[in-house]
């Protein structure tokens, strides 16, 4: 579906008006001044919210420019869509009952089976184990709940607790206060850097005539074969196909054609006589190689970019390239195999890249790497070229977790709280409980 003639002047609520007249469904445009529109006429900034009628990552649109005679237009995307809902109106512990239905033009469907929540979260830490009891065979571990006050103190029963050991972690001291390290994990999407597309244009042998060149199947006014670059630049820049380009001499009768607004490893300009050129006996010739290979960012609109992490065979949904730390959080807890981690901004390879460190709290010692998806960061657009070659997910060790036995698994017995440590005693070695519940 496409809409009609949109002025460059139009106000934010002719243009809701017009999207929601050609797509239906709900719009919210709000329209404000172009950061760099000094010097320039009607450089505004539509920003679209999709509302009802309109869910999840939807495609980009596209936008035709053929009526304009000078100037671009074109859509980025800001925040992808999802099919989420976030209730914070809950009180903790409450058992919560939610229900799905699609709505359309022709009314709401069926509800969905319910589904029930209890708002629960992960148990406080408990306080730190009392010893009792040591010897040559023996050390005796006691130690309280989380919150004595309070039974559900986070909103669900404590289930019971596991006593984990960690052998040559090193005795607690003023110097060392926390001998024990959580694993922490960064996960980078490197890319390489956004670069414009360069193609040179070479004018050999040529005595007379004209020449035209051609992009995406629209082709320029005929140019004589002297033609300097302000020609050939105002030749191109009239063409609907193309954004911005910018046209310098290099040498001689070379050009270089920067593309300032298409982005990526696009297609090279196709030149053409049409036999006008001369002399005509194949000495004369107009030429168009590739200089710089383009590379656009990713999520350009026409290539979306997304990557997924798998944790002990629990595996997130599809994530886009340029995800919230606080977002990312939320799919990493969401999996079975993790309980609670915190996840922070990194500090990527390049400007470009993003990069994310996550610290888990709840998986103790040593634990596995995460593995990610990268085959869909990387995928051809509208024309057929690829939004960012070598984009990548990459996953390392940041800081090794302290090896962990596994001593005493009590997940159910909740009213159990001493444990004897008798076998494989490490001299020096730390102990620590961790408390479990279960959170539907």
């Amino acid at each position: 579906m496409t809409t009609g003639d949109i002025s460059v002047a139009s106000t934010a609520v002719a243009v809701e008006t017009i999207l929601e007249t050609t797509f239906g469904g709900d719009f919210h445009v709000a329209k404000h001044v172009a950061a760099n529109a000094a010097g320039k006429t009607n450089a505004n900034v539509y920003t679209v919210a999709f509302g009802d009628g309109h869910p999840g990552d939807i495609e980009m649109m596209h936008v035709g420019s053929g009526s304009m005679t000078t100037g671009t237009v074109y859509v980025t995307e800001l925040a992808p869509g999802a099919l989420r809902h976030t209730e914070s109106n809950v009180i903790e512990g409450r058992a919560y009952r939610f229900k799905l239905a699609a709505k359309n033009i022709a009314g709401r469907s069926a509800p969905s089976a319910a589904r029930t929540v209890l708002a629960a979260n992960l148990p406080f830490a408990t306080p730190k184990p009392l010893i009792t009891d040591v010897s040559g065979s023996k050390i005796a571990l006691v130690w309280d709940a989380p919150n004595s006050n309070f039974v559900h103190e986070s909103g669900s029963p404590i289930t019971g607790y596991k006593v984990y050991a960690f052998p040559g972690a090193g005795l607690v001291t003023a110097t060392n206060p926390n001998p024990i390290t959580e694993e922490i994990q960064t996960v980078e999407i490197f890319v390489d850097p956004a670069r414009s597309e360069t193609q040179t244009l070479t004018i050999a042998g040529a005595s007379s005539g004209t020449f035209m060149l051609s992009w995406r199947n629209e082709a320029t006014v005929a140019l004589a074969y002297n033609a300097n670059a302000a020609d050939i630049e105002t030749a191109l820049n009239a063409l609907t196909t193309i954004g911005e380009v910018s046209v310098s001499l290099s040498t001689g009768s070379t050009y270089d054609i920067v593309f300032v607004s298409d982005v990526g490893n696009i297609e090279l300009i196709e030149a053409f006589t049409a036999g006008t050129l001369l002399p005509s006996d194949g000495t004369a010739t107009v030429v168009v190689t590739e200089k710089v290979t383009g590379v656009a960012p990713l999520g350009y609109d026409e290539a979306p970019a997304d990557f997924t992490l798998t944790f002990r065979g629990e595996q997130t949904p599809h994530m886009n390239w340029n995800i919230s730390a606080r977002d990312l959080e939320y799919s990493l807890e969401n999996l079975k195999t993790i309980g609670d981690v915190t996840v922070a901004v990194g500090l990527p390879s390049n400007p470009a890249s993003n990069s994310w460190v996550v610290t888990f709290h709840t998986e103790v010692g040593d634990i596995p790497m995460m593995q990610a998806t990268s085959g869909r960061l990387s995928r051809p657009g509208l024309y057929g070229s690829i939004s960012n070659n070598n984009a990548l997910c990459n996953i390392t060790q940041t800081v090794s977790g302290s090896a962990a036995l596994l001593a005493w698994d009590g997940s159910s017995a909740p009213s159990i709280r001493t444990f004897d440590f008798v076998e494989n005693i490490v001299p020096d070695g730390t102990w620590e409980p961790e408390d479990r519940k279960s959170v539907v």
